[in-house]
């Protein structure tokens, strides 16, 4: 996942969630229920964007390492490939 959209996602909705909550507080002390319970949404929405962010992260990281097993275990193979032998041998010969 790009910095840009991370930090933003991380960092803008999470400064969006806690303005729009000091929001609702404020609205709620002077009675207007609802803006108050609209910027209680808002503020909820945001931290659900912040959750969303942090989850879509978590799993580029993990498809991103599933990617990169698989192209040891191609590069494996075909060092077996090229030595002659079985890749299980190439890994208990070479240490890879």
């Amino acid at each position: 996942m790009p910095v840009r959209i991370r930090l933003l996602g991380r960092y803008g909705n999470g400064v969006a969630a806690a303005l729009f909550g000091i929001i609702f507080v404020f609205a709620l002390t002077r009675g207007e229920l609802g803006f108050a319970f609209f910027a209680l949404l808002v503020s909820c929405l945001a931290g659900f964007n912040v959750y969303i962010t942090e989850k879509a992260a978590a799993l580029t990281a993990e498809e991103e390492w599933l990617k990169a097993e698989l192209r040891k275990a191609e590069l494996r193979r075909k060092l077996g490939g090229l030595a002659g032998e079985t890749p299980e041998t190439v890994v208990r010969h070479h240490g890879l």
